[in-house]
């Protein structure tokens, strides 16, 4: 048997099949879970039973968003090994110079 619910905290559950990945379920996405899955998130305060919703998926949207926020926030892995060797040699010219002389 199944239930509806609707998920209020980001969570995984358990895929069909032992051998695929755990399947991420998302705020606000209202999904059927079978009942001891569905028992264990609503216990958990990750969902919450709603079995007059409409079904829905939040995580496609959310995924996008994750993805903008990667791509906008991307670094250049020439220009990140740039960086931290001219922050190297920066600090060890500024050791060099603040070294007392003997």
């Amino acid at each position: 048997m199944t239930k509806r619910v609707t998920i209020v905290g980001d969570t995984f559950v358990p895929a069909d099949t032992p051998e695929a990945a755990m399947t991420p379920l998302f705020e606000g996405s209202t999904v059927d879970l079978d009942d001891s899955t569905a028992g264990l998130l609503v216990v958990a305060g990750k969902a919450r039973y709603d079995k007059d919703a409409k079904l829905r998926d939040t995580g496609k949207a959310r995924m996008a968003e994750a993805d903008e926020r990667a791509a906008r926030n991307a670094v250049d892995p020439q220009q990140a090994l740039a960086a931290a060797v001219a922050a190297a040699v920066a600090q060890a010219m500024q050791a060099l110079q603040t070294k007392p002389a003997a």
